[in-house]
């Protein structure tokens, strides 16, 4: 964030709001310092953001994960991307509403690191500490039941995990199958992190899952009843239905009730990569290796509504490890075709059609 000195006071009780969310989720206790095993130091992330309507001071505190020295188990619960598509077209063949979801402070609702080692006995129980950044222990003293605390002497034992922990998304995805299975709702053998429930022998409800983003069509009393469950469980939802943004995919319901999904406004915010240091076959320097990574990065990522440049984006992903000048020109031009050629991909529902007879 820039210039954090001239908004001071947003920045402090930006702070003060983040600490209380790890304590009301009872995600550390205090600690002597001298009994630590493994302890991480910790920063702040500050950015401005729209938060109810107005533009706010987001604190963030990440404990600085590669520093952990415990063996952990990693894993992201993210649906694949025909999972994704197979929820748009659910809602466009059945006409079903098409709703969006967020769930805020995902990861301070995980499981804890005990309920894991109960659960899988293959895990270790956790140990992991953090220590706050300079100057924020005046701040923690203000809240009950941490008077006194001094960083000097104390750390703060991680009960479960939060931002900037390896193991986060993990045991986070694990509290919401939970819930997930109260509704009713299984994972598909194919697609762990997409769900559908059935009754008498008919889909009515299909959900799928992105870390702390979820996206769900299905009968209107059923999505009723699983968003009740999940406000329940991690408070209220940001909710969105039929015309939103979506993993960085607007979704449109058309006038004639097809679905559309593009992604213009992302393909927008890519930057082209100078070429003026760039010779043809000669390796780029490592600052523009990482500006090539970057960008090929963020065009991958458009495949899933322009396969048209699939092939290119696959051809160019073998040059990751070593690109030339003559790679980055030709990044920089699908990016210009994305630019030039804007398109979107629209779903339609699909008529019966009567049997064949031969």
């Amino acid at each position: 964030m820039k210039k954090p000195v001239q908004n001071a006071d947003a920045c402090k009780a930006a702070m003060i709001k983040e600490l209380n969310r790890w304590i009301k989720h009872g995600a550390w206790k205090r600690m002597p310092l001298s009994e630590s095993r493994n302890l991480l130091k910790s920063k702040w992330v500050l950015k401005w953001k729209m938060i109810g309507g107005s533009k706010d001071v987001k604190g963030r505190l990440v404990a600085q994960g590669f520093q952990d020295r415990q063996s952990i188990s990693t894993f992201a619960g993210t649906t694949s991307r025909w999972g994704q598509r197979i929820i748009i077209a659910l809602a466009t063949q059945f006409g079903w509403p098409l709703y969006s979801a967020d769930i805020s402070e995902a990861f301070l609702r995980g499981i804890t690191f005990e309920e894991l080692s109960k659960e899988d006995s293959s895990q270790p129980l956790r140990v992991v500490e953090i220590a706050l950044p300079m100057g924020t222990e005046e701040l923690l003293q203000s809240f009950p039941g941490y008077e006194g605390y001094n960083s000097g002497t104390e750390c703060l034992s991680l009960l479960k995990p939060g931002f900037g922990l390896k193991d986060a998304p993990r045991l986070w995805n694990a509290a919401l199958q939970r819930v997930l299975r109260k509704c009713g709702l299984c994972a598909v053998q194919t697609d762990r992190q997409l769900f559908v429930k059935h009754k008498n022998g008919k889909l009515i409800l299909a959900l799928s899952v992105h870390v702390d983003d979820i996206k769900m069509t299905g009968l209107d009393d059923e999505i009723k009843a699983v968003l009740k469950t999940l406000s329940e469980h991690f408070d209220e939802l940001k909710l969105e239905r039929d015309n939103f943004e979506h993993l960085g995919l607007k979704h449109v319901l058309e006038s004639d009730g097809s679905r559309s999904i593009s992604q213009e406004h992302y393909v927008k915010e890519l930057r082209f990569i100078s070429e003026a240091e760039c010779r043809n076959d000669v390796e780029v320097s490592p600052a523009v290796r990482s500006q090539f990574m970057s960008l090929l990065g963020g065009i991958a990522w458009t495949v899933q509504t322009r396969p048209d440049i699939a092939v290119f984006t696959s051809a160019l992903q073998r040059k990751l490890q070593a690109p030339s000048g003559k790679d980055v020109v030709h990044l920089n031009r699908v990016l210009a075709y994305l630019k030039r050629k804007p398109l979107k991909m629209t779903y339609k529902k699909v008529e019966q059609i009567g049997r064949a007879h031969v």
